[in-house]
């Protein structure tokens, strides 16, 4: 373990020196059931690897991995990497309230798993000096994720070393929360699962509402593999977490969340996520395998090269369970909207799309007609673990699961690679510029697999 703590300001230090000497906690409530998560692949990978990096080594969520692994090996890494970060940060170094709530999370959760024999008194000051820190200098986390992430932190150590006088009381707790922004899609399961940690340390709160609204959208934006989608960014999230924290939610009902700027269609074993703005691009998976995807370098969605996309302007939505039509008028300089229509078989075997471009009004026909001839084009990426082959009848794609999926089009078909992705590429003499394509399943193609 190299990796150096985070840099603290002077009332980090300030804060980490007046709370020393405290009296050492003589309880350590066993509190196993929190949404902390864990990867047992990145476990065995950290009980292989003789060096660990990045803020991973600070906020102990390598703990929730070993912990996740869980074997004799995993056990002895985990208690010798706690020693070893006693010896160097445990005096405060580095220490932020935000890495410290974390920090404390995963270590309480996964005590007993560290220290199978009883909490040695070294870590009980340590996890002490850590409460008492936290309770001087959470509130000075920037407010939004950081702050949640010290308040749930400190909530948590008051309750399972019985120190409750260092929890703040629910008025200041709801009064956190109100003040809190929006938090961003990718950070929804972060949020749900420190929530769910306040309502374990602090029964009286009432965060019912908050819960189900954030587990709702956690829902409709997940995909049949347990990953998020990845259509307003972030890397897909924790499954593991996010099955924890859902199962603790005790959600039920729908999984459309209509105002999360998104929509979803599941027929079958095939799934479908759009995003509401932009230029309208969607996802798409088959059984837990997933087909067309998000990159940070390309979105299945329409281009024009030419054409500036203006900030969103979404003006009409329809969604179905079958269907989700959408417009949008993001072209507004060049009098130009977009129509885009995406229909999902009652058997989830079929997906049809229809992207349109015409001039946004009657009026602005003359404006929009100066563009023409109008290149335009369409592009699906493609996961990275599909066989391609273009033949006559299309663009084959096989899963790694058996299935194999044609891509045919109105238009003749590329595939461009880095990232690999199907465009439709034309240009158009006329209003309205159309392309039509579809994405189904072969018939051979076995219902059974998975």
């Amino acid at each position: 373990m190299t990796e150096r703590a985070g840099k603290n300001g002077l009332g980090d230090r300030l804060a980490v020196w007046r709370s020393r000497g405290g009296p050492t906690p003589q309880i350590l409530n066993p509190m196993r059931d929190l949404p902390m998560g864990g990867n047992a692949v990145r476990g065995a990978e950290l009980c292989a690897s003789p060096v660990w990096h990045g803020a991973h080594v600070q906020t102990f969520a390598w703990l929730s991995d070993l912990a996740a692994l869980g074997d004799e090996a995993a056990g002895r890494r985990a208690a010798s990497a706690t020693e070893e970060w006693l010896s160097l940060w445990g005096n405060g170094t580095g220490w932020t309230p935000d890495v410290t709530g974390l920090r404390l999370l995963h270590w309480i959760v996964n005590a007993r798993f560290v220290h199978p024999r009883g909490v040695p008194p070294a870590a009980m000051a340590a996890l002490g000096h850590q409460a008492r820190y936290l309770a001087r200098r959470w509130a000075a986390a920037p407010n939004g994720l950081p702050r949640l992430q010290a308040l749930a932190g400190l909530a948590i150590v008051g309750r399972a070393l019985d120190l409750p006088h260092l929890i703040p009381d629910t008025q200041t707790v709801e009064a956190t929360l109100a003040k809190a922004p929006c938090p961003a899609i990718p950070d929804l399961p972060e949020v749900l699962s420190l929530l769910l940690c306040l309502r374990t340390a602090c029964p009286d709160l009432f965060l019912t509402e908050s819960i189900t609204r954030i587990g709702t959208t956690l829902r409709a934006l997940r995909h049949p593999d347990g990953t998020m989608s990845r259509l307003a960014g972030g890397d897909g999230g924790d499954p593991e977490r996010m099955d924890a924290a859902l199962v603790l939610a005790a959600l039920r009902g729908t999984t459309q969340a209509p105002m999360s700027g998104f929509a979803r269609l599941a027929r079958g074993r095939t799934t479908v996520i759009q995003r509401l703005k932009g230029a309208l691009p969607f996802e798409m998976s088959s059984c837990r395998h997933p087909v067309i995807i998000a990159t940070p370098e390309a979105m299945a969605e329409i281009q024009l090269p030419s054409v500036p996309l203006g900030p969103d302007a979404l003006s009409d939505v329809l969604a179905t369970p079958y269907r989700i039509a959408a417009r949008q008028d993001g072209w507004q300089k060049a009098g130009l909207a977009q129509h885009r229509s995406i229909t999902l078989s009652a058997d989830g075997s079929a997906l049809q799309g229809t992207d349109l471009i015409e001039p946004r009004t009657a009026k602005l026909q003359r404006r929009a007609r100066r563009r023409l001839p109008l290149r335009l084009a369409v592009q699906f990426p493609l996961a990275p673990d599909l066989g391609v082959e273009v033949d006559q009848t299309g663009v084959r794609l096989a899963l790694p699961n058996g299935e194999i999926w044609v891509f045919t089009a109105s238009h003749p078909v590329l595939i461009v690679p880095h990232p690999t992705r199907i465009v439709l590429s034309h240009s158009f003499d006329d209003f309205p510029a159309r392309f039509d394509w579809t994405l189904a399943k072969t018939e051979g193609t076995s219902r059974a697999i998975r």
